[in-house]
């Protein structure tokens, strides 16, 4: 009976402490919209990350936190993402050629 009532109080406690949440969206071309296929996104400071599929599309999911988030295709400006990660974040990011930046 102890241990149930441990586990009825305490479980509500777990469940937060685990919660994840998924962050997740579109990488395009700023010059054109195309999607971009294979960026790199990366959770800076951990050794986790994804890349966007066929579609330019991302998604990742991680605990509740604080994050910044790197996005980086070769011929393209790398772009951060300043994150405070405690709901599901649909956002999608638009990068810039390196050509274009030297224009």
């Amino acid at each position: 009976m102890r241990l149930f009532l441990f586990v009825l109080l305490f479980s509500p406690i777990l469940t937060v402490a685990q919660q994840k949440f998924t962050l997740s969206g579109y990488v395009k071309d700023v010059a054109n919209g195309e999607a971009l296929i294979g960026v790199t996104v990366l959770v800076q400071g951990q050794s986790m990350g994804t890349t966007t599929n066929a579609y330019g599309f991302y998604s990742i999911t991680l605990p509740v936190e604080t994050y910044t988030i790197q996005f980086s295709y070769v011929g393209f400006l790398t772009q951060t993402l300043p994150l405070v990660l405690d709901k599901n974040v649909a956002q999608n990011i638009e990068l810039m050629s390196e050509s274009t930046q030297m224009e």
